[in-house]
Order: C-alpha cells, then structure tokens, then sequence
C-alpha cells in the first residue's frame, strides 16, 4: 500500500510538470494511465 501511495504521488508530480512543461494530449493520456491505475 506505502509502495502504491508512492507511485501515485509520484504520477501526480510527474502530471503536474508535464502539463506545465510541455501540454501535450498524448503526454496527459500517457500520464494519466500511469496516474489512475
């Protein structure tokens, strides 16, 4: 559960600094499959 919290907090900075670099629609779907699950 600790390993699977980290991972999603890591998914959500890892979304948050590719929406800000670089707004791409394939990048937000890439991250955000890695987000939801």
């Amino acid at each position: 559960m600790k390993l699977w919290n980290n991972s999603r907090i890591i998914g959500s900075f890892c979304f948050v600094f590719e929406r800000t670099n670089s707004p791409n629609k394939k990048n937000d779907i890439r991250v955000g499959y890695f987000v939801i699950p």
